[in-house]
């Protein structure tokens, strides 16, 4: 078995995407809050049920708690004018969500 170096590693982009995986442990997130944020970052004004159906997912209640993670960290905000269950969440991202995605993007 070959031993990776720091030079082959960096090579073939294995510790850039090692590195990132790193940095989003930091910020106690998970690949689906990053997967959900690229989502919104790409279609802003975005509802829950539509993210789930973009990423293959069969329930938005699947992603309720990524969400508040997300709001609640300020990546992304609910802009919706009535917060009610009957009334889709419009989403979009903040400055912060989006200098960490372009942090950490490919």
């Amino acid at each position: 078995m070959d031993i990776m170096t720091d030079e082959t590693l960096s090579r073939n982009g294995t510790l850039d995407f090692l590195v990132n995986l790193r940095k989003i442990d930091k910020r106690s997130l998970t690949v689906r809050d990053i997967l959900i944020l690229y989502v919104i970052i790409e279609s802003p004004g975005i509802s829950g049920i539509e993210i789930t159906t973009k990423l293959g997912i069969r329930e938005r209640s699947a992603i309720a708690s990524n969400l508040r993670r997300l709001e609640r960290e300020g990546y992304i905000e609910d802009r919706r004018e009535i917060r009610s269950k009957a009334v889709p969440a419009v989403l979009h991202a903040l400055p912060r969500g989006i200098e960490f995605w372009d942090e950490i993007k490919p």
